[in-house]
């Protein structure tokens, strides 16, 4: 039976998130910021590999004034729902006379029973919406990342990539800077037709890599060696690029950083990554 539900995402790729739920065969989808509303089965909605969270829309009403007052409007709004917070996390846009931390705390006083939820609660100027989540736990914990490295990419943003990607069917899909393997996990997931290959200049690179594809349960080719009809990659900020792309490619670089030199820039989409700016580039090299 198809809920309103709310999708979390980063904040760039919301696009690419609602094009994975129409997919599903979600109705009602809508835009925001940071966010997708739409109509679907939840265990559907599970499924969602770009986004960072699925929420059950619990209440969604006028919005809530910016002055304290809005607090005990708040608190009553928590008090009709039929729940038992297990947690509250509250976000808000704009400017308000009054904390998220206030908002926390408010509503969790104010929820009386029922069964337990992880309730997010979300203030605009259009609306107020209280929700619960679907899952245990937010959908960007992948359990298969047992080994992390320090700048490991979020996993719906390497989905989300791929999807940017879009590799036609059979095609060899590669990763020159693997590092704990996000990519070519996500994208081997996402897509088990394609052949995937991660290579690295760091072994803990590929090792790390090795570790999380076993967790995964995916094949990958590592150490490179094959030609790639589609690169998807993170290369290190830090470091000039050297390389250059044969085809087409995804490139997510700092704000700061220009793309590999001799491709056509067919699209620049900026996103943040750790709370810093960035840049995804869609480019098409040279064959």
């Amino acid at each position: 039976m198809h809920r309103t539900l709310l999708a979390r995402t980063l904040r760039g790729i919301e696009d690419v998130a609602a094009d994975e739920i129409r997919a599903l065969g979600a109705r009602d989808v809508t835009l925001g910021h940071r966010e997708v509303r739409f109509a679907a089965a939840p265990e559907d909605a599970l499924r969602l590999r770009t986004v960072d969270d699925v929420l059950d829309v619990l209440l969604d009403v006028q919005p809530v004034g910016p002055h304290r007052t809005g607090l005990r409007t708040l608190a009553a709004l928590a008090a009709s729902l039929d729940v038992r917070a297990d947690d509250v996390t509250a976000s808000f846009l704009g400017r308000r006379n009054y904390s998220r931390f206030e908002i926390e705390e408010t509503v969790a006083a104010a929820v009386r029973g029922g069964p337990p939820v992880s309730l997010r609660v979300h203030l605009t100027d259009e609306r107020t919406t209280f929700a619960a989540r679907l899952a245990p736990a937010p959908l960007h914990r992948r359990a298969y990342r047992v080994v992390s490295r320090p700048f490991a990419l979020h996993p719906p943003l390497a989905a989300a990539l791929v999807r940017l990607a879009a590799p036609p069917g059979g095609a060899t899909l590669g990763d020159p800077f693997c590092g704990t393997g996000t990519i070519a996990i996500e994208a081997k997931l996402a897509r088990p037709d394609l052949r995937v290959v991660a290579s690295d200049a760091d072994p803990e690179a590929l090792r790390a890599t090795a570790a999380n594809a076993r967790t995964a349960g995916v094949v990958l080719e590592l150490g490179g060696g094959a030609k790639a009809d589609v690169v998807v990659t993170n290369p290190p900020w830090a470091e000039p690029v050297l390389w250059s792309p044969a085809g087409r490619a995804v490139v997510l670089l700092d704000e700061r950083r220009e793309p590999p030199r001799g491709a056509t820039v067919l699209e620049r989409r900026w996103v943040r990554v750790r709370g810093r700016p960035a840049v995804c580039w869609t480019l098409e090299g040279r064959r």
